[in-house]
């Protein structure tokens, strides 16, 4: 019906004589209505406004208007409107499933790289073992005489009552307690050697030099080795 009534409006106006100005100027209609339902374009007139458009332009062109048929082509146009297009997806191309690989592979290669570096901070900052000499603890210190061809000078005073063993040059010269508030010294050019049951119980001095406390409280001392070089202490 559309591109029928279309052209029996293009072939009457034509027939008449008249120019789109002078249709305008009698019918009122705009000029760009008069164009597209000459043309069929009637998709872009408002549909409220369609049916009274081209009763007017049929009336004044003397073309008959058939509202059935009308009514019959404005429903089937709306139906066919209302039908969705439907979508189709293209397949995913060969490339792009390619890149999503390496783009997968990249961020996976990253979180391992991270992963073993934070592991390899941490062993670095972890510092190494020391060997422990069998579960002994060494303490060495150094209380140098002022004269190694000088010979060595100990004494020994008891804070408590401890049990001592001393060796002057390997050779055992006491062994017993100790009684609170007792001196004891010693002599010897080499070494002396020293066992004590309470290593915090005892004040050391070494040619007239205090040694510092070598223990915590009430913790025994296996050896004590005074000799011109200095001082070591296993506990």
């Amino acid at each position: 019906m559309k591109d029928e009534l279309a052209a029996q409006l293009r072939e009457e106006r034509s027939k008449l004589g008249l120019t789109i100005e002078e249709v305008v100027e009698e019918t009122k209609l705009h000029p760009s209505v008069i164009k597209d339902l000459e043309a069929g374009n009637w998709d872009k007139i408002n549909p409220t406004y369609l049916k009274g458009f081209l009763k007017i332009y049929c009336s004044f062109l003397g073309v008959k208007f058939d509202e059935a048929k009308f009514a019959s082509f404005f429903k089937r146009e709306k139906k066919e409107k209302k039908q969705p297009t439907p979508i189709v997806t293209p397949p995913a191309s060969k490339k792009t499933s390619f890149s999503k690989k390496i783009l997968l592979g990249g961020v996976t290669f990253f979180i391992i790289l991270v992963v073993v570096l934070l592991f390899l901070r941490k062993i670095s900052k972890t510092p190494p073992s020391l060997p422990s000499s069998r579960g002994r603890q060494i303490v060495v210190t150094t209380t140098p005489s002022p004269d190694k061809s000088q010979p060595l000078y100990v004494s020994v005073t008891a804070k408590r009552d401890c049990f001592v063993v001393a060796k002057v040059e390997g050779k055992i010269v006491f062994e017993g307690t100790l009684k609170r508030g007792v001196v004891e010294s010693w002599k010897a050019i080499h070494q002396i050697e020293f066992k004590f049951s309470d290593g915090s119980a005892v004040e050391i001095e070494v040619n007239g030099k205090r040694l510092p406390p070598l223990t915590r409280l009430r913790q025994p001392i296996k050896s004590l080795k005074i000799t011109p070089q200095g001082v070591s202490v296993e506990k």
